[in-house]
């Protein structure tokens, strides 16, 4: 009897010595996991600091350049808002232009190359609903990439660097007919725009390493959900990289 008493205690000892070694190998399972993962997470955060660095350093050379041409054209740029007038939308039918000023440089093609842009956008009540102008100053102008509005795309061939044109387009060449906006918040109905054509600026490419960076910076995400996840981000945005 005292032999048998004396194998359960050994017994239950050795299921509880078995039970902490266990519970301890889980423990050193999870902080080593924990460890890596926070190792792995470290990188993830450090590449996308400087990826943001990076963009930074590009957002603050367009910055400088938007900057630049705003001082050059503001002045002439701005008088052209006294020619924002109201219209008779039932009067606007076809696609119209009227040239302001004439330009003396490239001609515009459909090919839209060569040129950028500033531009005032209105809607038959007067009301500007887009515009280059932005609290004394001029945005960064448009390429002139022939992706706008179809009565725009139109509207801008022929015209020369230099040249200022007013375009009246019927909602079927803009975003449409009816009042009000269409789901992307976009004005129906018939427009009228002012475009100032100006020579095409120089592109400012990402600084090298921009799409790398963009691509670690997003590894834990694309481990997590998929190789597939990574169109999410739009990596392939920043491979316009210094040479």
């Amino acid at each position: 009897m005292s032999e048998t008493k004396t194998s359960v205690r050994i017994f239950v000892g050795l299921m509880a010595f078995l039970m902490v070694v266990s519970t301890l190998g889980l423990y050193v399972v999870i902080i080593l996991g924990n460890q890596s993962q926070s190792k792995e997470q470290a990188a993830a955060n450090q590449a996308q600091i400087q990826f943001n660095e990076k963009v930074q350093i590009q957002q603050s050379k367009l910055s400088v350049q938007a900057a630049e041409l705003s001082k050059k054209y503001y002045d002439e740029f701005v008088a052209y808002k006294n020619e924002v007038r109201s219209f008779n939308a039932a009067a606007v039918t076809e696609l119209k232009t009227r040239d302001l000023k004439a330009g003396d440089g490239a001609k515009i093609t459909e090919d839209f190359e060569d040129y950028s842009m500033y531009y005032i956008g209105w809607q038959p009540d007067e009301k500007l609903f887009d515009s280059s102008l932005e609290n004394e100053s001029l945005k960064a102008p448009l390429p002139g990439s022939g992706s706008y509005i179809v009565g725009w795309n139109e509207g801008v061939i022929g015209m020369k660097v230099g040249g200022v044109r007013e375009i009246t387009i019927p909602a079927d060449k803009a975003y449409g007919s009816g009042s009000g906006e269409n789901e992307q918040g976009q004005p129906l109905g018939p427009l009228k725009f002012i475009v100032m054509v100006i020579e095409k600026i120089d592109d400012i490419s990402y600084p090298k390493g921009t799409y790398d960076l963009c691509m670690k910076a997003n590894k834990q995400y694309i481990d997590q959900y998929g190789k597939e996840a990574v169109d999410q981000f739009m990596c392939g945005t920043y491979k316009d990289e210094e040479k």
